[in-house]
């Protein structure tokens, strides 16, 4: 899957652009606060419809404006794809893909896999090991559907759980039902983490040796992205 084309609309602090990609490697080049992150939340947005840094969908619309909008143009085999993404205020998100709206934003999960990394995610090395959980998570929900709705699942019980325990403070509760219920909710494959995790070293490896046999070709991805102020 190759993104060929990203138009944005009142995105963040980014009033309007429109951006074509190479095939290759594309790099953006511009001073601190022109908006090269926002371009790369942009495309996440467009793989797993929320932001990556998990604001509330209202925080993305540009200050003082009543909407946002992120379109991509995608190549796949010859085939074109359009997806678009629309949020106004007081309405509910609009999703499509070629012009049509989904259902459910998790039918949208895995159709364009995706994996962003930013200078914040050090607490992959430092932090704890629900950080490199989610990370995982995020990657197998995208190649498995059935272990995306389980995690779906498992992350409502966990937050009713808490509420219930939050909301029951000095009474009784027994906290082994709970638990048993969250379980019934989590009933995937245990394996398959572990069978990412053996992977993903292979998979890293493959990925240097494609960056260092690139590295001396020169780069046509390159755009200067805005000016500051």
């Amino acid at each position: 899957m190759t993104l060929k084309e990203l138009n944005i609309i009142n995105f963040k602090n980014i009033a309007e652009a429109t951006l074509t990609f190479t095939s290759g490697f594309n790099c953006f080049v511009g001073n601190n606060g022109v908006g090269k992150t926002n371009v790369l939340d942009a495309i996440y947005h467009l793989s797993m419809c929320k932001s990556y840094f998990n604001l509330p969908d209202l925080q993305n619309i540009r200050h003082e404006e009543p909407f946002f909008v992120v379109q991509g143009k995608y190549e796949r085999g010859g085939e074109e794809l359009t997806v678009y993404c629309g949020v106004k205020r007081g309405q509910k998100k609009v999703f499509k893909k070629n012009q049509k709206a989904y259902d459910k934003l998790s039918e949208h999960i895995g159709l364009i896999p995706l994996v962003m990394i930013s200078p914040e995610d050090f607490i992959l090395i430092d932090g704890g090991s629900e950080e490199r959980r989610k990370l995982v998570d995020g990657i197998i929900s995208q190649c498995d559907r059935v272990y995306l709705h389980r995690l779906i699942r498992y992350n409502k019980a966990l937050t009713q759980r808490n509420m219930l325990l939050k909301s029951a403070a000095g009474k009784f509760l027994d906290p082994g039902s709970m638990e048993r219920a969250i379980g019934r909710t989590w009933r995937s494959d245990p394996p398959k983490k572990d069978r990412v995790s053996e992977g993903i070293p292979v998979g890293i490896s493959d990925l240097l040796r494609t960056v260092v046999s690139g590295a001396g070709r020169s780069m046509s991805g390159i755009q200067t992205f805005g000016k500051r102020g």
